[in-house]
């Protein structure tokens, strides 16, 4: 189930987040982790920033609490799997990239302590166990004024585009749930529809948009943004967790990085023989387990894969 960021008011927030600005500074002299490379980034951090402060619910006193910093990916394990198989006989080939399995990140992101949630008015409509989260793209240099926009409109459209909501929730109803699905390969199929969308011929503009998602560089996605709060009722009380104190997120951009190297190398080989590519598959999400009474995580797990494949005519 999923809601709009536009259902939250302020007097279902208790928590203040506030963004420490000399700590954007310095972040600007990192490769990947820079935040302000141009305005159409910061305004993409924005809306990620708003997502957190409408996720965390420390709610129990009217405290400021300063979360300035970021879980990246590359934290925990900067090795992804990158297989490359012959599908067709001299013909067609795949490569397929994924983030490397195994790697649990609970116990290094999340709060050692679960609170007691006082106020849970705006989760009333739902049942617990129950995991609130946001997601959202950021995307680096002449991307993100084409992209953003777009971006945006589908995220305040979820009628029209389901799954791109920016707030979810997830009622939990087993062990294993998945939260923050997001499709790139379909977002980018939609916005190069709805950027050729005066061209009448079915034929003609599907083979521009494959076109135009073939030749996507992912060195142009900045990360992927990911926040969420755990609810459960235990003893007839309900208690929250969420991240460790002062991190505001869990970025995803190590893992692009390595699908950028390994993407440039496969077009390189197969440039020779003049073969098309065509992605597949282009996923990000978190796995996160639960224990039996589900009243506690267990495990959180990177679900990121992306599949290209080379076709030789």
């Amino acid at each position: 189930m999923a809601t709009s960021e536009e259902e939250f008011k302020p007097s279902d927030i208790n928590e203040i987040i506030e963004v420490s600005e000399s700590e954007k500074k310095d972040e600007k002299k990192l490769k990947r982790k820079k935040i302000l490379s141009n305005v159409f980034v910061f305004t993409t951090l924005v809306t990620s920033l708003v997502a957190v402060i409408a996720i965390p619910l420390a709610i129990n006193k009217k405290r400021k609490i300063k979360r300035t910093k970021s879980f990246f990916d590359g934290d925990f394990s900067k090795k992804v799997e990158a297989k490359e198989t012959e599908t067709i006989k001299d013909k067609e080939y795949q490569l397929e990239i994924k983030s490397e399995p195994k790697v649990n990140i609970a116990s290094k992101v999340l709060n050692d302590k679960d609170n007691i949630l006082r106020s849970n008015i705006a989760w009333k409509q739902y049942n617990l166990p129950l995991i609130k989260s946001s997601k959202n793209i950021n995307f680096l240099n002449d991307k993100a004024s084409k992209f953003y926009p777009f971006w945006t409109r589908i995220q305040n459209n979820p009628k029209e585009y389901p799954g791109y909501n920016l707030i979810n929730y997830y009622e939990i109803t087993s062990n294993k749930i998945t939260i923050n699905h997001t499709n790139l390969l379909n977002f980018l199929t939609l916005y190069y529809e709805d950027q050729y969308k005066s061209i009448t011929d079915f034929k003609e503009k599907s083979k521009i948009v494959k076109q135009e998602i073939s030749n996507f560089n992912f060195s142009n996605v900045q990360n992927i943004f990911n926040n969420f709060t755990f609810a459960y009722q235990k003893d007839n009380e309900v208690f929250f967790k969420d991240l460790k104190q002062g991190y505001d997120g869990i970025m995803v951009n190590s893992f692009l990085d390595e699908v950028t190297n390994h993407i440039k190398a496969f077009k390189t080989k197969f440039q020779a023989k003049n073969a098309t590519f065509e992605f597949k598959e282009i996923n990000f999400s978190l796995n996160i387990s639960f224990n039996s009474e589900k009243t506690k995580i267990t495990e959180i797990f990177f679900n990121n894969k992306v599949i290209l494949k080379a076709i030789i005519e």
